[in-house]
């Protein structure tokens, strides 16, 4: 009964998350990014017709995210207008994507209406394992070898060749990331001998995905995002453990990262996709110096793009903060790191508290996975605003709404604040996280 009574809000959900993970890339006549960006908002406005909760709570959760987001999409489509001249629309509609980060309150807002949060989470498990299933159907099936040289500027972009990895289809390797923590964590979770077949399933298969993509930045980043979590994030002892040791690991990095810079740089001199990135680097630094505040906004494909002001080898999707100091400008750069900082900090003050040690294995996941990509964030790539992170960075934000604003809090049952995280991660834990009170769960 319940099952069929949640079937059609989960299947919604489904749908704009497979939409936002872009699993329609490999088959570009199909427009499902667009056709669930169009479910999401209707969804939306259903819910908002349905759901009652206190005007605050609805400004915060729902009404105020959604006009930053849409006002982030119109100001830099603006602005890239003024600076080249180009159609507002085409540059709006490149930022299309920005608009999946509305997910967040949707999943909110199905919480809300009665959707246990185990379902939401199982939902979007379900969803990313299935555009791992599209993507390696599509490396099975696709002519990557006509791809490659491909005029189709679409198709050529969907996959990636040089001479030691081959011919490989590119895939959202964040999302494979983060599939491999979760099913890693279900294999060594107690008593939950159900998810061991899956999880011995799952993993291997994930290993033959990044033995195949082998990509050289996230497989890094993942190394070092595991080593930060359990030195540093995974509980208080760790906390103190980073104050003291971490002037000697500040010293250390001084001493090694730049002699591991020189021996990189060396050893790929003549690596085209080193060489192209530190171009783009170069050019983007250069227009950073003419538009240092918000930088020179969205191009389009279909009006004016970045190849056609900066060249063909340019990509700024690949630079990282140097992209994004490109097309979003300083006040970009603040953003993204404001955003990515205080959704790290609200998991991890979730995560560490009993009742969502006992009863959120998503929560654990999504703060290892968020560590990860924000290592990534500061290395090579803006994963909080690429095909997978914006899926997840926005899961995560209506996770945090949800213990946040939990249904049973003005309901008389509980005071808001009594349930939801602190701002300081580190603070004592609220009573009811003592109590292990789950937002599922009233008294």
């Amino acid at each position: 009964m319940v099952l069929t009574r949640h079937f059609f809000p989960k299947a919604i959900l489904f749908l704009c998350l497979i939409g936002a993970l872009k699993v329609d890339e490999y088959a570009p006549k199909i427009p499902l990014h667009e056709v669930a960006g169009g479910i999401m908002v209707v969804a939306i406005l259903l819910y908002a017709a349905r759901v009652s909760m206190p005007v605050n709570q609805w400004l915060k959760t729902v009404v105020l995210p959604i006009v930053v987001i849409l006002g982030v999409m119109l100001f830099y489509s603006a602005l890239f207008t003024l600076r080249t001249g180009a159609p507002i629309l085409p540059s709006f509609l490149a930022l299309r994507a920005f608009a999946f980060f509305m997910i967040g309150p949707l999943v909110y807002l199905m919480y809300r209406s009665g959707i246990p949060t185990r379902e939401l989470a199982n939902v979007f498990i379900a969803a990313a394992s299935f555009a791992v299933l599209i993507y390696i159907i599509a490396y099975l099936v696709l002519p990557l070898e006509a791809y490659r040289f491909s005029r189709d500027p679409k198709l050529a972009g969907l996959v990636a060749a040089d001479d030691w990895r081959g011919v490989r289809l590119k895939g959202p390797m964040y999302l494979f990331i983060f599939l491999f923590s979760y099913y890693g964590h279900k294999l060594f979770t107690r008593g939950n001998v159900v998810s061991v077949p899956t999880s011995l399933l799952w993993l291997p298969l994930l290993v033959v995905i990044f033995a195949i993509n082998m990509s050289r930045a996230a497989m890094v980043n993942m190394v070092i995002g595991f080593v930060v979590y359990y030195m540093f994030v995974g509980g208080s002892r760790r906390l103190q453990f980073s104050v003291l040791s971490s002037p000697i690991v500040i010293i250390a990095a001084a001493i090694v990262l730049p002699v591991l810079v020189d021996m990189i740089l060396f050893s790929h001199r003549a690596d085209w996709s080193l060489i192209t990135r530190l171009e783009s680097i170069r050019i983007a630094l250069t227009v950073f110096e003419k538009y240092p505040i918000v930088g020179i906004g969205q191009a389009s494909n279909f009006s004016i793009s970045y190849h056609d002001l900066f060249g063909d080898r340019f990509f700024a999707s690949d630079i990282g903060m140097f992209g994004i100091l490109l097309r979003f400008g300083l006040a970009g750069v603040v953003l993204y790191l404001a955003f990515g900082v205080w959704l790290f900090l609200r998991l991890l003050s979730i995560h560490l508290s009993p009742a969502v040690a006992k009863h959120d294995p998503m929560v654990w996941t999504l703060v290892l996975t968020l560590t990860i990509m924000l290592i990534a964030s500061v290395t090579i790539t803006a994963v909080l605003i690429s095909t997978e992170g914006i899926p997840i960075s926005a899961f995560a934000f209506g996770m945090i709404l949800i213990y946040r604003y939990p249904r049973h809090a003005d309901l008389g049952h509980v005071e808001t604040s009594s349930i939801a995280p602190a701002v300081d991660s580190y603070r004592p834990l609220p009573p009811a996280y003592q109590r292990n009170i789950h937002p599922d769960e009233g008294h």
